[in-house]
């Protein structure tokens, strides 16, 4: 057979490969002599210089172990004096009893108000005014119009006249009226509409007691919030819209205990118990829920 191309080879395998010569030369790996035992050899003398360096460690590591259980120590017991004493304050706080925060002493205020409120639509406020002004005289006198035939509610009964600096003279006329309404002298009988309205009055009669007068201007809009959704609430007469705003309510007071977010009450919380308070029958939120039941308790 005729070979018509020939090739040149392209890698001469019988070239003959010239090591450079260098300072240092290192053991070929891939021969059988003793260099895996050697490897083995460095790698047992290091380890035994290691653990020879734990067995005899050096005397200032030795006080800084045991300078640092000391400190363990004495965190662990000052933690535990911590926790002790917190659960002393925490029982302190659920023993005492909290009516109404303290006021600084203020000008004694004397007012006259006539409020009509329809027996359908009880103002359940008034009963909690009197907890939330423990140092203002608060004298209901209940009337009934003749143009009503249906039964008063119970708990708004007259009540006798106390030794208070402060009082309101406030003569309750049981009527049939659409709202509640309130009429003060020198407003030329122009009635105040609403509970939350009413209550927006009640509270302006004392310079330290108003909320507007806060330092803090998100807890003066919130209580407004709170208001306006009360007087909605007692407005609304489908239970879908009633539940939409009792949602609302639900998301404005969170995990606190009171719509102010602090230990005491305010009018907020009266205006919004005494509107939930006319349904008792529709289903309240979790926080919401927990809120009223501390209502009923503080309230009554």
């Amino acid at each position: 057979m005729t070979i018509m191309y020939e090739l040149k080879a392209i890698i001469n395998h019988n070239t003959a490969i010239e090591r450079s010569s260098c300072m240092y030369e290192m053991k070929n790996i891939h021969d059988d002599g003793d260099s895996s035992k050697h490897k083995c050899t460095i790698v047992s003398e290091v380890t035994d210089k290691f653990i020879n360096i734990t067995k005899a460690p050096l005397a200032e590591v030795k006080a800084l172990e045991e300078r640092q259980e000391k400190i363990l120590a004495q965190l662990a017991e000052l933690k535990e004096q911590v926790f002790n004493l917190c659960n002393v304050l925490n029982k302190n706080n659920s023993d005492t009893a909290v009516s109404h925060p303290k006021r600084a002493s203020r000008t004694p205020v004397t007012a006259d108000v006539v409020i009509n409120v329809n027996p359908a639509r009880p103002c359940y406020s008034l009963v909690a005014l009197k907890k939330l002004w423990g140092d203002v005289d608060l004298r209901l006198s209940p009337y009934v119009h003749s143009s009503l035939n249906s039964k008063i509610p119970e708990g708004f009964e007259k009540n006798k006249p106390a030794s208070n600096g402060s009082a309101i003279n406030l003569s309750l006329i049981w009527k049939n009226v659409g709202d509640s309404e309130l009429i003060a002298s020198g407003f030329k009988s122009q009635p105040i509409v609403g509970e939350a309205n009413i209550l927006r009055y009640l509270v302006r009669l004392f310079d330290n007691e108003s909320y507007e007068k806060s330092d803090s201007v998100v807890e003066t809009l919130k209580i407004d919030r709170v208001l306006d959704l009360s007087y909605l609430l007692t407005h609304q007469d489908l239970p879908k819209y009633r539940q939409t705003t009792l949602n609302l309510l639900d998301k404005l007071l969170g995990t606190e205990k009171w719509f102010g977010g602090k230990r005491f009450f305010n009018v907020a919380d009266v205006a919004a118990w005494s509107a939930i308070k006319r349904f008792t029958s529709d289903k309240l939120p979790s926080n919401l829920s927990t809120w009223y039941r501390n209502c009923e308790n503080t309230f009554l």
